[in-house]
């Protein structure tokens, strides 16, 4: 049960973390793909 309650407790900090992550790849590649 202890590690169920982590893991949802988690899973919010780890969307957090991907989206900060995606955001940051896509501010660098945009621009160079569009030159």
């Amino acid at each position: 049960m202890n590690t169920k309650r982590f893991k949802s407790g988690f899973t919010l900090i780890e969307i957090m973390v991907v989206i900060i992550i995606l955001g940051l790849l896509a501010a660098f590649v945009i621009p160079n793909i569009t030159g």
